[in-house]
């Protein structure tokens, strides 16, 4: 694994970068209301970077 602080420091040095830090498993992101939460927050980052608005399911 990866230190968080090594995320941290690279985050802080990208130009686009945006960090969520979440407390949970690698495949938890993938259902339920973790998704629920950080998929709008994907779509945005998306939209805001490749210029795509994001559409609703």
């Amino acid at each position: 694994m990866i230190p968080f602080t090594a995320v941290e420091r690279l985050v802080a040095e990208t130009r686009h970068a945006t960090l969520e830090a979440v407390d949970a498993e690698h495949f938890d992101v993938y259902t339920g209301a973790l998704f629920d939460r950080l998929a709008p927050l994907e779509a945005r980052f998306l939209a805001e970077h490749l210029g795509a608005a994001p559409t609703e399911a």
